[in-house]
C-alpha cells in the first residue's frame, strides 16, 4: 500500500512540476525588475529578426500575457521608421524556436511613422492616433503574414509609389514581405494617396473606409482588394501637368 501511494505521490509530482515551474515563471514576469531586464533582450530579438535598430524605454506585461513596450522606436540610423507611446503586443511565444511568431494582435498609439527607404516600391508616413493589426501566422523567414484585419483611428496618412527603376543606393536592405489581409477599417483618418512622381494625388478626409480580401505583395509593388466601402466628408483629385503639355 505504502508503494503504490509513493508512486502515485511520484506520479502526482511529475504533472504538476511542469505546471508549477511556468507559474512561478509566469509571476517573474510580473515583477518590474525582471520586465526591465527583459528590454534588451526583446529589443535584440526584434532587431536581429527584422533588421532594424529596435529601442524601448520599458517593457510590461498586461494580465495574461500582453507585452507593453513603451517608448518604442525602430530606425535605420539616422532615420526614424516608428516611434510611439505604447506598442502592445499579444504573442504566442511556444512558436518562437521555429521561427513562427503567433500574433493575437498588435497595437500602436500615439506616434509616427516614415518608411522612407525601407519599402522599395511604396512610402508610407503620417501621424498615428491608432493602428490594431490582428494577426495571424507571421513567418520570419519566409516573410509573409497573415492579418486577420486591420484598423486606423484617429490618424493622418500620407502614401507614396516610388520610381522602381531608379537605383536604390541605401545601405539597408529593403522590405520584401508578402501580406494577406482580411478587413481593413479606416475611421476618422485624413489619407493622401501619391502616383509615381506625384503626378496625381487623390486623397481626403475618411470618416469610414472599409476594405475586404487585400493582398499586398511589397517585393512586386503589386497590391489588390476584392470590395471597398467608404463614406467620406471630402475627397479631392489632384493631376500635375508636365510643363510640356499644352
Amino acid at each position: 500500500m505504502r508503494r503504490q501511494k509513493k508512486i502515485a505521490w511520484c506520479a502526482a509530482g511529475a504533472i504538476l512540476f511542469p505546471v508549477v515551474l511556468f507559474a512561478l515563471l509566469l509571476v517573474l514576469f510580473y515583477i518590474p525588475a525582471v520586465q526591465q531586464w527583459a528590454v534588451g533582450k526583446v529589443a535584440a530579438y526584434a532587431s536581429e529578426q527584422t533588421g532594424l535598430d529596435i529601442r524601448l524605454e520599458r517593457i510590461r506585461i498586461r494580465f495574461p500575457l500582453d507585452l507593453d513596450l513603451q517608448n518604442f522606436c525602430a530606425t535605420t540610423p539616422p532615420d526614424t521608421i516608428v516611434s510611439v507611446r505604447h506598442a502592445l503586443v499579444d504573442l504566442d511565444f511556444s512558436r518562437i524556436l521555429d521561427c513562427q511568431l503567433g500574433v493575437d494582435a498588435l497595437e500602436l498609439h500615439g506616434g509616427v511613422v516614415d518608411t522612407r527607404d525601407l519599402i522599395s516600391t511604396v512610402i508610407v508616413k503620417g501621424r498615428l492616433g491608432k493602428l490594431r493589426l490582428a494577426c495571424g501566422d507571421v513567418a520570419l523567414r519566409n516573410q509573409h503574414a497573415e492579418l486577420s484585419g486591420v484598423t486606423l483611428d484617429d490618424c493622418d496618412v500620407d502614401i507614396s509609389m516610388r520610381d522602381t527603376t531608379v537605383v536604390d543606393t541605401t545601405e539597408s536592405a529593403p522590405v520584401m514581405w508578402t501580406i494577406g489581409v482580411g478587413d481593413v477599417a479606416l475611421n476618422n483618418t485624413r489619407i493622401a494617396f501619391h502616383t509615381v512622381g506625384d503626378s496625381l494625388c487623390v486623397g481626403g478626409d475618411v470618416n469610414r473606409l472599409l476594405v475586404s480580401g487585400g493582398d499586398v505583395n511589397l517585393r512586386e509593388g503589386v497590391y489588390g482588394v476584392e470590395r471597398l466601402e467608404l463614406d467620406a466628408d471630402t475627397l479631392y483629385l489632384v493631376q500635375r501637368l508636365n510643363e510640356s503639355t499644352p
